[in-house]
């Protein structure tokens, strides 16, 4: 009599054991995340097991997908809205510039299990702040001047900012004396700036936020120092930065809305990668 083995047999085929199935499917999808719709076809235990992939990240350039304007917004938070379960498996969210207001407060309300947002849309304002009170927000992309309509001295004292590790700025960032809530929110580990940025602010940052462990300059952004005459060369900030948190980055070749999708899967990781690391992050 045979011994009984892992695998069991069929007429034809062999049977793998479910536990060992649900490894090989999780792993296919998590290495080519593009993937996961179609595998999440082959049978409902796949589907089950994918679920939550299938719905954890989400991004829009505009009201329709970033690849597929079939599926536009409005379409996704009608299959939502009678499955708020669904809502809730969404983990990182981008919308993108053109989002309309309505779709907006519409998408925020349905998805509060946000931990990681990208909020980029022209039509962000003071409006939306229940909403992302509501979030439980670890990472934040955001211009918070246009979120608060204006720049709040103690901007730090709102509860999105509470468990925010993770915060990108999308706006100029030139004044210390402006932006110095940054030192208070309690637990900011990673800053992301974008151009233009000030010397000083950069260096203030530095020494006043007291858990950071990275602060990354996007671009190539060139800092003139008032009282250099017109004939001397403008300064990179880099000349005068010999910290080991700060990190330089050019917008990659991929291009922005792609970056964040590679960066959403990747999780924090992704801010302590280089750009011969960051290739290796493919979800194609």
């Amino acid at each position: 009599m045979e011994k009984n083995t892992a695998i069991r047999h069929s007429d034809q085929h062999p049977i793998l054991p479910v536990e060992l199935e649900r490894e090989i499917f999780t792993l296919a999808a998590s290495t080519h995340v593009r993937t996961c719709c179609t595998l999440a076809l082959v049978a409902r235990r796949a589907y089950i097991w994918l679920q939550a992939m299938l719905y954890e990240v989400k991004a829009f350039k505009t009201n329709g997908l970033k690849d597929n304007k079939k599926h536009t917004l409005a379409r996704l938070c009608k299959a939502l809205y009678p499955a708020p379960k669904r809502a809730h498996l969404i983990r990182s969210l981008l919308l993108g510039y053109s989002v309309q207001p309505q779709d907006l407060k519409y998408t925020l309300a349905l998805c509060d299990s946000v931990e990681n947002l990208a909020l980029w849309s022209a039509n962000t304002g003071p409006e939306l702040l229940p909403y992302l009170e509501r979030m439980p927000l670890k990472r934040l992309s955001i211009g918070i001047i246009q979120l608060f309509g204006y720049l709040p001295p103690n901007f730090h004292v709102s509860m999105i900012f509470d468990k925010v590790t993770h915060l990108e700025l999308r706006e100029p960032c030139n004044s210390w004396n402006r932006w110095r809530s940054l030192a208070q929110l309690p637990e900011l580990t990673h800053l992301r700036l974008n151009p233009p940025y000030d010397l000083n602010l950069v260096q203030r940052v530095l020494v006043e936020c007291p858990k950071l462990q990275v602060l990354e300059l996007m671009g190539d952004s060139l800092v003139r120092c008032h009282f250099l005459a017109a004939s001397q060369p403008i300064p990179s900030v880099f000349d005068n930065l010999h910290d080991h948190r700060v990190k330089k980055r050019s917008t990659s070749r991929w291009g922005v809305l792609e970056e964040w999708i590679r960066e959403a899967y990747a999780d924090s990781k992704y801010w302590n990668l280089d750009e011969s690391e960051m290739s290796r992050i493919d979800p194609e």
